[in-house]
């Protein structure tokens, strides 16, 4: 019974360091779209807040839940979404193309902060390649009674709303992200690019750097590549993306009207 527990705890220290280096690595890359938050608890669990994106998702602030298994990172994370957006949908595991409904795609060098940015980032940003994915989760206004013409109206809307929404439905965890947002810093001392980016946006500001700054693992000019091939499928959304930045933010009401359209 003794060697029992002792197996299982020389597996839990091994959990634990895998971990602890995966938090290393994530603060030390700095990302500008995203922030985390691992759970004081149980280190296999991440809450991440992907921001200061581009286009219609510009305002919007998602956050998502990630965990990890024993065999990761040899096995990808599980992806959950908490936050309404209209492109990853709510209540269980999403698919995406490097997640665990597709472990022949996963690199075990992404981690969680690699996986973050591929996974959900850069789902944003090409999001209507995703959109004709038909991945589990994938696209929840497909099953809605929203019209396709009308996607980037609740997508906006949807991102004007989200931090309302944070407040409203995730508690702690909003309460925990505002306060990485206020003061959170890397390791260096310096201000995290993320929440700078939203502290900007917040006052009305729109950086034209939100493109993308080299800190992470791919450069300027590789994310500002992806960025201008999708331009021409982003070009129907500008307007209803310029239209939210003058428009005040959802009620909680409001947001609840609009999600019962998606019933």
């Amino acid at each position: 019974m003794g060697q029992l527990f002792n197996s299982a705890g020389m597996a839990a220290d091994m959990i634990g360091s895998k971990m602890r280096k995966q938090i290393q690595k994530a603060t030390r890359e700095d990302q500008p779209h995203l922030l985390f938050l691992p759970d004081a608890d149980d280190m296999r669990v991440w809450h991440v807040m992907a921001c200061a994106l581009p286009g219609i998702w510009r305002g919007g602030e998602y956050i998502f839940r990630l965990s990890v298994g024993d065999e990761f990172p040899q096995a990808p994370p599980k992806l959950e979404c908490l936050t309404e957006n209209g492109l990853f949908g709510r209540g269980g595991a999403i698919c995406v193309s490097i997640g665990e409904f597709h472990r022949e795609s996963w690199r075990p060098s992404l981690g969680m902060s690699g996986f973050a940015k591929d996974g959900i980032v850069n789902g944003f940003i090409v999001f209507d390649a995703l959109d004709e994915s038909g991945g589990i989760r994938i696209n929840p206004l497909r099953q809605s009674k929203i019209a396709k013409s009308e996607y980037p109206r609740v997508r906006a809307e949807l991102a004007a709303a989200s931090r309302s929404f944070n407040r409203a439905r995730l508690g702690a965890i909003a309460e925990r992200f505002e306060e990485l947002i206020e003061s959170g810093t890397t390791p260096n001392g310096s201000p995290f690019e993320a929440s700078r980016r939203i502290k900007l946006i917040r006052g009305g500001t729109d950086p034209q750097e939100i493109l993308d700054r080299a800190e992470g693992s791919e450069s300027i000019e590789s994310i500002r590549k992806r960025v201008m091939q999708a331009e021409e499928l982003r070009t129907a959304t500008a307007a209803a993306a310029a239209a939210v930045a003058a428009a005040a933010p959802l009620t909680d009401a409001q947001v609840d009207d609009l999600m019962g359209d998606m019933v």
